[in-house]
Parts: C-alpha cells; structure tokens; sequence
C-alpha cells in the first residue's frame, strides 16, 4: 500500500489541531503506514496531541516537532524537519501551512519599523522558506501545499493591516508555485471561515470599535461561528476529491467547498 507524508504546522489548537484529527480519519489521504507530523510552540501540547492522534490511528507514524517560527533558530529548526525525511519514498506529500499570529490590531500607520518587519519574518518569510524546504526534500512524491486563508487575504478587514498583507502574500506564494509547479505540485488557500477559536475571542475583545468588531460580536450571539472541526472536515474532504483548480482560494462557504 502506498503511504503517505502530512505536516501540519500550528496543530496543537484552533484549526489545526481539529484538522489533525480529521487528517488521521482519512484513510485516503492518510493510509497505514503514513507519516503524520505535528507541530507547535509548547512542546507538552505537542507531546499530548502525538498521544491523543496515536490512540485514534496506532497504524499511522505520528510525529512532533517543537516549531516556533518567531525563534532565532528557526532556519535551523526548518532545515531538521526534512534532514530526517532524505531518501524518502512516500506515494504523495502534504504541506498545510496553518501556522501563525494575528498581529497588532490597529490603524495600519501605527505599526513601528520593529513591528512590521518582526510580524513579516514570523509570518511571511518564515513559511516561504519552510516551503521552499519541503519542495527541495520531497520531489521524489506527488506534493500539495495547504495554505490556511483567510478572507482577509482578499479583502481589507479594518484594523488588521499586517494580518491582511501577510495572508495576500501567502496566497500569491500559493499561485506562483502552481504556476511555476503546473504538473508536480498542487496549491490550495483554503479560508475556513469565521471559526469559534482564540483568535476570534482575541478579536472580539480586542479590535477598536467599528463594523468588523460589530460584525463578529454579532456572530458570536447569534451563535454563527464555524465549529473548526467542521471546516476541517470540509477542507479534507476538498483534498479527498481533488476536485480544485491549482492554485485557486476555496473558501469555507465556497459552492464548490465538498
């Protein structure tokens, strides 16, 4: 049987960590004797989250790696998620780029040189290079790279100018590798939409009154939040048909969304 390699980053909470849990439910994208990899900033959260998904699937390899993408030795961190995977032999390969912070919430004119450059290296330059890496270390595989959107990465959403331009630029990473990758790699930005996660708590406690802080105030009452294991479970079963066009943004509410 053919197996499998999945790396997920930013899994110990919110998205994904229930994407985890679908990804080692699906037989199809995740067969015995695949490689699930795991990873996160605390390294107790990632430890428990190995145990809980080798309980669900004793069959799949599951690994974790402490990740934190704002840390000096990042490159290095990087460079050791693939070192271990040289000579690899795996069917197909799967790159979920969810890692990543929401940044200073605020007029865009506020944010100092530190801030900007700081929010753009944690969450621009970071995940290209960690791309960059996994295309180099797994040719030898049919690769995908997932990359966790946001409609914020289409449209401007007020006060969250960094978290905005960092989501176009992933996007636009996504577009150019299918565009440079037509046969040997597929790209997907998938926006799972408004879900009920600490990013969301952090929004509606902290954004500067306006519409969007009334808007996802509202959604929160009327009890309109997406549940992440939903939307999990929507993008994997989007990656299961492999019914998308290469390098396109699916969002959660998407008519073509499976």
């Amino acid at each position: 049987m053919n197996k499998n390699w999945v790396l997920v980053t930013g899994a110990t909470r919110g998205f994904g960590r229930a994407l985890a849990f679908e990804w080692i439910r699906s037989l199809k994208l995740l067969p015995d004797g695949s490689k699930l990899l795991v990873t996160g900033r605390d390294e107790s959260k990632v430890s428990q989250l190995v145990e809980e998904l080798l309980e669900k699937r004793p069959q799949v390899l599951v690994a974790g790696k402490v990740l934190d993408l704002n840390s000096s030795l990042i490159e290095s961190d990087i460079n050791s998620l693939f070192q271990q995977e040289e000579g690899n032999n795996y069917a197909c390969s799967y790159l979920v780029n969810n890692a990543g912070t929401l940044g200073p919430l605020g007029p865009l004119e506020d944010c100092d040189w530190k801030t900007i450059s700081c929010y753009f290296y944690e969450n621009v330059v970071t995940t290209v290079y960690l791309t960059n890496q996994y295309i180099r270390s797994f040719g030898n595989s049919f690769r995908h790279v997932i990359h966790i959107s946001s409609l914020a990465g289409i449209e401007p959403l007020e006060y969250c100018g960094l978290y905005c331009m960092g989501k176009a630029a992933k996007n636009m990473q996504m577009r150019m590798i299918a565009c440079e990758h037509k046969n040997d790699i597929r790209t997907l930005n998938y926006a799972p939409g408004p879900m009920e996660t600490d990013m969301q708590t952090h929004l509606r406690d902290n954004l500067p009154s306006g519409p969007l802080k009334t808007q996802m105030v509202e959604l929160w009452k009327r009890g309109q939040l997406v549940a992440p294991s939903e939307s999990a479970r929507k993008l994997i079963g989007i990656l299961e048909t492999g019914r998308y066009e290469n390098g396109t943004h699916i969002d959660f509410y998407s008519d073509n969304a499976c």
